[in-house]
């Protein structure tokens, strides 16, 4: 995956630190084709990394990354 447009962090209650990354999956209309990689719409910008699914489903969007440091906030 490439590098995000932006990083974020936070501490939130009763989550374990791991990463998520924030993304915009906007797939073709009909349900026939609604979950093929082939049919979603790619942003244009060349550097907005793109994930699919195991099976090429699910063409992704990845446009940044957030990142939960701590479960234990003050």
């Amino acid at each position: 995956m490439g590098a995000p447009f932006y990083r974020m962090a936070a501490h939130l209650k009763d989550r374990l630190p791991t990463s998520y990354s924030d993304a915009l999956w906007l797939p073709g209309e009909a349900e026939t084709i609604h979950a093929d990689a082939h049919y979603a719409v790619r942003v244009a910008n060349r550097d907005v990394p793109w994930w699919i699914a195991p099976g090429g489903k699910y063409g992704i969007n990845i446009l940044g990354a957030a990142e939960v440091l701590s479960a234990n906030v003050p």
